[in-house]
């Protein structure tokens, strides 16, 4: 077997520098990573780098990057934006074709997770896993970053877990329906949902269950919270993706 080696790539999004993690092996098959809000290549826990790990095991090379503004890319945190981040995703999959990848999933976790739901259906890959994704814009803001879209931003800065955003991040977001996105999805789609996360994020679970067009699959994890950060956890979401995925694509 080929040994994995993890290299350190650049690719441009919108004439912007994208900093990522190239886990690979040769294979014809790959994944991409796509992190949440406050998020990197890495995520809580190094969840992104076991999952990245997992998976190049199981014969798959893997993509995690960092959205613009995050991490290593160009950009500062202030600049993100949901459309930003749709963007980042469809050039991060056309840097993916252009390697000649027969095969390609996006796994998406929270943001990231609503960023791949509003573009895959254009995309030209052949599986969706969604962790924790978000669902509605709107709770997002008020329930989660505590933001009322209705009231001027006072300095044009939102500030969420100690982490400062333009004002102009929330007309952005809202103009997304994640939703409607997700009912119209023509693809194989895997989400999971722990149990003990936010109330946001577990209604939205409940609310994709009652809109999913098949084929999809549901995964709830009784104990686990938004980043799946105990390490059982943390296992089964990956092996269970992983488990899925696999029967989705072929092995080459």
């Amino acid at each position: 077997m080929t040994p994995v080696q993890e290299l350190p790539v650049i690719f441009k999004s919108q004439g912007h520098q994208i900093m990522g993690v190239h886990h690979t092996s040769g294979q014809q098959r790959s994944l991409l990573l796509c992190h949440g809000l406050t998020g990197d290549k890495v995520e809580d826990h190094r969840l992104f780098v076991h999952t990245a790990r997992a998976f190049s095991e199981e014969n798959y090379d893997v993509l995690r990057y960092d959205f613009y503004g995050s991490g290593d890319s160009e950009g500062d945190f202030r600049q993100t934006r949901l459309s930003h981040n749709i963007d980042n995703i469809r050039d991060a999959v056309s840097f993916l074709r252009n390697i000649k990848y027969k095969q390609i999933a996006v796994l998406g976790m929270s943001l990231g997770a609503a960023a791949a739901i509003l573009c895959a259906n254009e995309l030209p890959i052949d599986a969706l896993i969604l962790w924790s994704p978000v669902t509605d814009t709107r709770k997002l803001l008020t329930e989660r970053m505590h933001v009322d879209p209705e009231t001027t931003i006072e300095n044009r800065i939102i500030s969420f877990d100690h982490w400062e955003l333009e004002a102009d991040f929330v007309p952005d977001v809202l103009k997304y329906d994640i939703k409607s996105a997700f009912s119209e999805l023509n693809l194989s789609t895997f989400v999971a949902q722990g149990m003990q996360d936010a109330p946001m994020f577990v209604q939205g679970f409940h609310a994709l269950r009652q809109i999913a067009k098949p084929p999809c699959d549901f995964m709830e994890l009784p104990q686990a919270i938004h980043t799946f950060s105990i390490p059982r956890h943390r296992h089964q979401v990956i092996r269970q993706s992983l488990i899925w995925l696999d029967r989705q694509l072929t092995k080459g």
